[in-house]
C-alpha cells in the first residue's frame, strides 16, 4: 500500500501521453465526429448497467475470500467499499489505486492488515487470471485464423507473469524463494507485513471450494465485460461477429489492464484499435468504443462518489456493529 516511486509515475505518464499522441495522428476526426454524433446513448446506459452488475459480483467474490479467512461482512458493506474504491481509482495515480482504497477501508473496518491485503490481491488475481486465459485463447484463435501472430506474443509475456506469480504463491519452491527474499530484506519497512501477507495468500490453497467459486464468478464477469464492449459497439451501429468478438475482446481488455500507464490511458485505446481491427472495426470506431466505454464506466462509478461523500473510507467499528465491521465465523 506504499507510494509508487516518482520515476514510475512519470514513466507511466509518458507512456500514456506518447501512445495517445501517436494514436491521435491516425484518427480521422471528421469521421470520428460523425460516429460520435450518431451514437445511440441507450446502449451506453445498458453497458453502464453491466458495469454495475460487475461491481456487485466483485463484491460477492471478495466476500467469499474474506469468509475463507474467518471474517464475515455484510455484502452491502462490501459493495459500498468496492464502489468507492472503483470511483477513487479513476483519479488515483496508479492502476491499483482502487485496490489500495479497498485495503484501507477493510482494515479500518477491523480486518487484520495481512488478511485485508491478501483478500484484495486474491480477488485481483482471480480476475486477471481468467482474463489472461481468455486473452491467450483469443491470441491462439487469431494466429490460427491467419491474423498477426505478434498479438499472441504480446499476451504471452504478461500472462506468463501471472502464472509465475501463482506458482510463487502456492508452490513449495516458490514459498521458499519468497521466504529467502524477505529474509534478505529484514530491514525493509513493512517486511513483517509482507511475510504475513504471503502466508495469508498461501493458505487460500486450503480453501479450494471457495477459490473454485471465485474463479467461476470471475469467468462470468469477464464474459460480461465482453458484453459491455459489444453494447458500446452497438451504440455506434456496429455488430461485430459474436464468436470472433468473444475471442478477441478479452485480449484488448487484458492488454489495457496492464499497469504500465496512468489509468490504462493510451494502452487501452491502442489495444482496442489493434485488436478490434481484426474483426473489421476501423480505428476511428475502435477509438470511439474505448472512449465511450470509459464514459459508461464513469457513469456506473458515480454512486461511489455519493457513498464516499457520506461515509468516507469507513472507520474501525466502536461497538461491533455488523454493518460496519466484520465478525468471526465463531462469533
Amino acid at each position: 500500500m506504499g507510494k509508487s516511486p516518482g520515476w514510475r509515475r512519470w514513466l507511466r505518464g509518458l507512456i500514456s501521453v506518447g501512445l495517445l499522441v501517436w494514436l491521435i495522428q491516425w484518427i480521422d476526426w471528421r469521421e470520428f465526429g460523425r460516429l460520435a454524433a450518431g451514437f445511440e446513448y441507450q446502449w451506453g446506459l445498458a453497458a453502464s448497467l453491466i458495469f454495475v452488475i460487475n461491481i456487485l459480483m466483485t463484491s460477492y467474490k471478495w466476500g467469499i475470500l474474506l469468509r475463507a479467512k474467518g471474517l464475515v461482512y455484510p455484502w452491502s458493506r462490501l459493495v459500498r467499499i468496492v464502489w468507492v474504491g472503483n470511483f477513487l481509482g479513476i483519479f488515483l495515480p496508479t492502476s491499483l489505486g482502487g485496490d489500495n482504497v479497498r485495503m484501507v477501508s477493510i482494515v479500518r473496518a477491523g480486518s487484520p492488515p495481512a488478511v485485508a491485503i491478501s483478500s484484495v490481491i486474491m480477488e485481483r488475481v482471480s480476475g486477471m487470471s481468467t482474463l489472461g486465459a481468455l486473452a491467450v485463447l483469443g491470441g491462439l484463435w487469431s494466429a490460427a485464423h491467419g491474423q498477426r501472430p505478434e498479438l499472441l506474443l504480446m499476451i504471452v509475456l504478461p500472462a506468463s507473469i501471472v502464472v509465475v506469480g501463482l506458482l510463487l504463491l502456492w508452490s513449495e519452491p516458490g514459498y521458499r524463494l519468497v521466504r529467502w527474499i524477505t529474509g534478505r530484506l529484514h530491514r525493509l519497512p513493512g517486511q513483517r507485513l509482507l511475510v504475513d501477507t504471503h502466508d495469508a495468500l498461501r493458505t487460500y490453497d486450503q480453501a479450494r471450494p471457495a477459490l473454485a467459486t471465485v474463479f467461476a464468478v470471475s469467468l462470468v464477469t469477464q464474459f460480461l465485460r465482453v458484453a459491455f464492449v459489444l453494447l458500446i459497439a452497438r451504440g455506434f451501429g456496429i455488430r461485430p461477429p459474436l464468436l470472433e468478438a468473444t475471442a478477441l475482446i478479452p485480449t484488448a481488455l487484458f492488454l489495457g489492464a496492464l499497469p504500465i500507464s496512468v489509468g490504462g490511458w493510451g494502452v487501452r485505446e491502442g489495444a482496442f484499435v489493434l485488436v478490434l481491427g481484426f474483426i473489421g472495426i476501423g480505428r476511428d470506431a475502435a477509438f470511439g468504443i474505448s472512449l465511450i466505454s470509459r464514459a459508461a464506466g464513469l457513469l456506473a462509478h458515480l454512486p461511489g462518489l455519493a457513498i464516499y461523500l457520506r461515509e468516507g473510507l469507513g472507520r474501525r467499528p466502536a461497538g461491533g456493529d455488523e454493518d460496519d465491521g466484520g465478525r468471526s465465523k465463531t462469533d
